[in-house]
């Protein structure tokens, strides 16, 4: 049982007339009664932390990599052809997935 949690199933236990059984099952649920809120769950943090960071580096990717090539070569045209090469991928790759995807009753 999580330590956040493990104070409360001896207090629902002492202040309403439940079983042990009763009480671990209201283990989930803090002392007012309502569900813990969903930031102090730390596997859902890490989750959308890691999400965070990841997404970051994508976007500062997205933007760097055609300065790369416009620094290196000097050609705005050349810069725009690998710009749109990133993003060609998920055009060709998400367009039909999403159709395919998709429940035929909608």
């Amino acid at each position: 049982m999580r330590d956040d949690l493990s104070d409360a199933i001896p207090y629902l236990a002492q202040r309403t007339d439940v079983t042990k059984a009763a009480a671990m099952v209201c283990g989930a649920v803090d002392r007012a009664g309502a569900t813990p809120p969903l930031w102090r769950n730390r596997d859902l943090v890490l989750l959308w932390s890691g999400q965070l960071v990841s997404l970051t580096g994508t976007q500062v990717s997205q933007f760097a990599v055609p300065l790369l090539v416009l620094a290196l070569t000097g050609s705005p045209a050349q810069a725009g052809l690998v710009a749109a090469a990133r993003s060609l991928p998920m055009l060709i790759l998400l367009l039909p997935a999403g159709g395919t995807c998709r429940p035929s009753g909608w």
